[in-house]
């Protein structure tokens, strides 16, 4: 059995996964300075049209921060209602796997009239901007952790009913008159359409669990049998609506609602209710409802705001603490028999008169990662490393045995 003592060391020769020693270059470590929380092992994710799963590599806490996306604007200067930003920090154990969908923006103008290249031509009037998607992160297919809502579609009357809602409901459409603007949905349901006993309101937008409403046109004016689209719900797959009469204005993916005259509603946990049409001399219409969001209750550490421009976002990032067997104190043991455990720096005797701590990992299959160092004994004596049993130690950083002149009799013991 290996015996190392007070001197840097290959850990290759003598644990089961690489461990890099390098003495020197490595500060001197007070045994407060960093204490704190270290973030690393970040994953980012984009807007990409579809559901992409990821896999926990490893048990801890994890910080999830999702955003939803923007709503489409009217015209180049009143744009579509912001995403919501909503986060927190959840224990989740290695092999889980998490379904994540990512908001698209809601189409609007480009050039803020119905004569740009490529747009439908009703009579009179331009149309809102499409609602913007939710963004979802699920465990276990159906069961919500994080859901930042949707802004809803911009129309040319507006008010701050677009922007995305912090709480699970989303927010009705902006007032025209009573029974006419869309209502936001609740407790993971769509939101309605938005009229004036007129086809041509906004949809509404998708929640978590049913689509948003749609328009069907039973008249002859545009067509015939054609509709404006609410959004899909994220367990239908959570596609924007689209396909209707104002194609151009399709609603974002995440359950953005397709606009009319009328903003779209945004898509969220709850959707956004559809913007009405104004029936007047020139049809007119007003802004959709922005989408509602999702927190589960597990969550620490929690982020609920609105303000997210563009597409929709979703991060996750890990976050590690040091471990310190033994910081101006003596006889302290820590212990592991099983699974992934991941520090940021693995420090056992920091201080002068720091005795006796120990760190032992034991059995197959257990690990013990270091993202930075390992550090036994920096300045006390008689502290001890074990591993035994096929266990591994794994940093990517230096591992240092008795650092100082202080440091004595510190080892690491190889079975």
């Amino acid at each position: 059995m290996p015996l190392l003592q007070d001197k840097p060391i290959d850990m290759k020769k003598t644990i089961l996964n690489p461990l890099l020693a390098l003495a020197g270059c490595f500060a001197a470590f007070n045994g407060t300075s960093t204490l704190q929380a270290q973030t690393t092992n970040i994953w980012n994710f984009n807007f990409s049209g579809s559901i992409v799963q990821w896999t926990v590599p490893s048990t801890g806490i994890y910080d999830i921060t999702a955003y939803g996306a923007q709503g489409g604007q009217y015209n180049t200067s009143t744009l579509g209602g912001l995403g919501a930003q909503i986060g927190g920090s959840f224990q989740l154990l290695q092999g889980e796997t998490l379904s994540i969908l990512v908001g698209g923006g809601g189409v609007g103008a480009t050039l803020g009239s119905e004569s740009e290249p490529g747009a439908p031509a009703p009579a009179g009037g331009d149309p809102g901007g499409g609602g913007g998607g939710g963004s979802f992160v699920v465990v276990s297919s159906s069961t919500p952790l994080v859901v930042a809502g949707g802004g809803g579609g911009a129309a040319n009357n507006i008010d701050s009913s677009r922007n995305a809602s912090t709480s699970t409901s989303g927010n009705n459409a902006q007032y025209h008159k009573a029974n006419q603007q869309g209502s936001g949905g609740t407790n993971g349901n769509g939101g309605t359409i938005g009229s004036d006993s007129s086809e041509d309101g906004g949809g509404g937008g998708g929640g978590f669990s049913t689509d948003g409403g749609t328009h069907l046109v039973t008249g002859l004016i545009h067509g015939g049998d054609v509709n404006v689209a609410g959004g899909s719900s994220y367990l239908n797959g959570g596609a924007g609506g689209s396909g209707g009469r104002f194609g151009s204005r399709n609603g974002g993916f995440g359950g953005g609602a397709q606009a009319g005259f009328g903003g779209g509603g945004g898509g969220g946990y709850s959707g956004g209710g559809g913007g009405a049409e104004r029936k007047t001399l020139a049809p007119a219409g007003y802004s959709g409802g922005g989408g509602g969001s999702f927190l589960a209750a597990s969550a620490s550490n929690v982020v609920m705001t609105i303000g997210n421009t563009g597409a929709g976002f979703v991060s996750i990032a890990q976050a590690l603490a040091s471990l310190l067997g033994g910081n101006t104190s003596s006889n302290q043991s820590d212990n592991f028999s099983s699974g992934t455990n991941n520090y940021y720096n693995i420090f056992i005797g920091c201080n002068a008169g720091d005795t006796n701590n120990s760190v032992s990992v034991v059995n197959g299959g257990t690990v013990v990662n270091a993202a930075n160092n390992i550090l036994v004994g920096q300045n006390g004596s008689d502290n001890t490393m074990s591993v035994s049993n096929g266990a591994s130690v794994v940093n990517l950083g230096s591992s240092v045995i008795g650092l100082n002149a202080t440091a004595s009799d510190n080892s690491l013991l190889v079975t």
